[in-house]
């Protein structure tokens, strides 16, 4: 069975690629995909916010599946708690987790839970979090710059408009105020009408 997931729910991710490559990997070691699991939305969610990876776990606990194929451990989730416990219900039913990423499994050949990937799998848990926990500071402090800039720049413009109207209700321009209306028509992001003067 494979399992697969994205973030993003429009169009910028796609899990196909995913399905793919664990499809390609299934068939190169014998095994039959009887089932693909996938998803958009995101890993930090609860799992019983996530309504297709409790789809596939109430399918497990039906059929008898003995391995889930997934690309990467933070496809599974980006919440260690959250991880920990889909993998412990995968292992209660003797199903073991592969992470292809990292060539591990969560139980051994005969079923067995298996110490050192179990570790690996927390501390890769953790490391999807601090990731996901990473991102989301970067774009907090992205979007107050984007506010700061844009309310500058908002403010400037604002600014220069107003003096070139109190300029064009003189009649002069900032280049010369003895030539009546001669404002650009370019400077300050407004369109003025050019007053010739003479025969």
């Amino acid at each position: 069975m494979i399992f697969a997931r994205v973030s993003s729910t429009g169009d910028r991710q796609d899990y196909q690629r995913q399905v793919n490559d664990l499809t390609d990997y299934a068939t190169r070691n014998g095994m039959k995909v009887k089932r693909v699991f996938a998803e958009k939305v995101s890993g930090g969610k609860r799992n019983e916010e996530r309504e297709e990876l409790m789809n596939m776990i109430a399918y497990v606990k039906e059929h008898k599946v003995k391995k889930i194929l997934a690309s990467e451990l933070s496809r599974v989730g980006r919440n260690t708690l959250q991880v920990l416990k889909t993998i412990e219900i995968l292992n209660e039913n003797g199903i073991s987790l592969f992470i292809q990423n990292y060539g591990i499994e969560t139980l051994t050949d005969e079923g067995k839970i298996n110490p050192m990937s179990q570790l690996l799998v927390t501390i890769l848990a953790e490391i999807a979090r601090m990731e996901r926990k990473t991102i989301q500071e970067r774009m907090e402090i992205e979007y107050k710059k984007f506010r700061v800039q844009n309310k500058h720049r908002g403010k400037n413009h604002g600014t220069h408009q107003r003096k070139y109207i109190k300029r064009r209700n003189k009649g002069t321009s900032e280049r010369g105020k003895d030539r009546p209306y001669g404002i650009s028509a370019r400077h300050g992001g407004i369109k003025i009408g050019y007053h010739k003067t003479g025969g």
